[in-house]
């Protein structure tokens, strides 16, 4: 199967990594259905608190929901404006696709009732994978990517690669791509990936072999990054 492949150079997965969350659930697939990530600036949890109930009855009104609600770490990579997020949600806007519309827009109006600093990207869900591995172990990364123009060869390479990350229990729990190849201002994917555990994550990083497929990637295909070690909450 194919994944989107993350570049760990200079990256440390941490042995006292633990998750955060009280609780968490199995995701539905809702392949080619509407989606957005957003990356907030939080500083007040009271503020997010409100943010997010509010949210909450914006979607619920087309039938979507938050997926996820992580923490994140300062990002690394070559995309700049990011340093201050600290906070990443996945968001389903519903499966019917003109409530979905709907919902986008009354998102985009509320977005600017609030004082913290809230980025968006919105997009369409192309692989989700689920596993029974128990949620406090995982170890969650985010990567958003704009890849070169030069795709001829990506998919296959990815194909190719699916084996030496299977090893490592590297997953894509959601990935996002843009609809319109025009808007070059959206990263053209942004994947949420993670480990069934960070040992996992070490392990990988000890794999010469996969090491240097996955900076073969990176170099052939993308352009601009940034990647984020997430904590669910």
């Amino acid at each position: 199967m194919k994944k989107l492949i993350i570049l760990l150079a200079g990256f440390t997965a941490l042995s006292g990594y633990t998750q955060s969350a009280s609780q968490t659930f199995q995701i539905k697939e809702n392949n080619d259905k509407s989606y957005a990530i957003q990356l907030a600036q939080v500083a007040d949890e009271s503020k997010f608190a409100d943010y997010r109930q509010k949210l909450d009855v914006i979607l619920k009104q087309s039938g979507g929901y938050i997926e996820r609600i992580f923490d994140m770490d300062p990002p690394r990579g070559n995309i700049e404006g990011f340093e201050q997020m600290n906070r990443a949600l996945v968001i389903f806007y519903g499966s019917n696709n003109s409530k979905s519309k709907d919902a986008l827009k009354k998102l985009h109006t509320f977005l600017a009732t609030f004082d913290f600093k809230v980025i968006t990207f919105n997009g369409f869900s192309a692989l989700s994978e689920t596993s029974d591995s128990n949620w406090k172990d995982r170890f969650y990364l985010m990567k958003i990517s704009h890849f070169k123009d030069n795709a001829e060869g990506r998919e296959e390479m990815l194909t190719a690669m699916g084996p030496i990350l299977e090893k490592y229990a590297f997953k894509t729990e959601r990935m996002l791509r843009k609809r319109s190849s025009k808007d070059s201002a959206t990263p053209d994917e942004i994947a949420i990936h993670y480990h069934d555990s960070a040992e996992q994550a070490g392990e990988l990083q000890q794999d010469s072999e996969a090491m240097e497929a996955i900076g073969q990637y990176n170099s052939k295909y993308v352009n601009r990054f940034a990647y984020f070690t997430l904590r669910l909450r």
